[in-house]
């Protein structure tokens, strides 16, 4: 037992646990999950602690997979194991029988080889499994999707009267702006929200803006105070003109005098 944040948890477990108890067995996959409750969308992949362990440890060269589920609550353990009123396993039980099926599937194509490319990892959501009340949605297929689609964001509310914020979902075009990957892959939060399926989208930890028409738009905008390395002679030099210099000793003076 390790109490940390998932990612603390990865860490442990590849530089303690796997070297002190593994008997030199290298890792293949890391599963994070299943999660209680969903992580759909680019802002909860920047939140989420199930898919923070996750691609902690596709940093580290380990290939892994964040699980998250749309139950929430928790119940005794005693209770998971039931058959419950629907004649079908807890649905804790079957989101883990459906993360069990994903490994599985992956495993058996990839014999041999390393399971992911480096640097990439998958985020898979299920739906609300209904087994504890009827059969609705008990086996949900899964899709291929992408995060962007119907994602949301937070949105801060007051309310003048408790003079408290709440916080809702909205959609907003920036959440969703699709910039890499298969812009033609529903998004995760419509197809886990439209019905009883599971969501599949592959994400890599290169959060670099891809050399599109965005990137070339704003690089422009950032000179000459940014400039480029020079690489062409084999070796690296930084473009370095005045104006770059006079505006970080302008800045200097302005930060010295907000220290003091």
């Amino acid at each position: 037992y390790y109490n940390g944040t998932p990612a603390a948890c990865t860490f442990f477990a590849l530089d303690y646990v796997v070297p002190n108890y593994w008997n030199g067995t290298s890792v293949d996959l890391l599963v994070a999950g299943p999660n209680f409750g969903g992580n759909l969308g680019p802002f909860l992949y920047t939140l989420s602690g199930t898919i923070g362990a996750t691609y902690a440890a596709v940093e580290r060269n380990i290939p892994a997979i964040a699980f998250s589920a749309g139950n929430s609550g928790l119940r005794s353990y005693t209770e998971i194991n039931k058959t419950t009123l629907s004649g079908y396993p807890d649905p804790a039980t079957i989101d883990a029988q459906l993360a069990v099926a994903l490994v599985n599937q992956i495993a058996q194509n990839t014999k041999g080889q390393r399971i992911f490319p480096l640097g990439y990892g998958l985020n898979v959501n299920f739906p609300r499994i209904t087994s504890l009340t009827n059969a609705s949605c008990v086996t949900p297929p899964f899709i291929q999707t992408r995060f962007t689609g119907g994602a949301t964001v937070d949105f801060a509310s007051f309310n003048a009267t408790s003079r408290l914020f709440t916080f809702r979902n909205i959609v907003t075009e920036g959440v969703n702006a699709c910039i890499n990957g298969d812009c033609s892959l529903p998004g995760e939060t419509v197809v886990v929200q439209s019905g009883c399926y599971s969501s599949v989208s592959v994400f890599t930890v290169d959060y670099d803006a891809p050399n599109c028409t965005g990137s070339a738009n704003v690089r422009p905008i950032l000179q000459p105070l940014v400039g480029y390395l020079n690489s062409t002679s084999g070796t690296n030099s930084t473009i370095v003109s005045a104006p770059h210099l006079a505006a970080v000793r302008v800045f200097q003076r302005k930060r010295k005098k907000i220290m003091i």
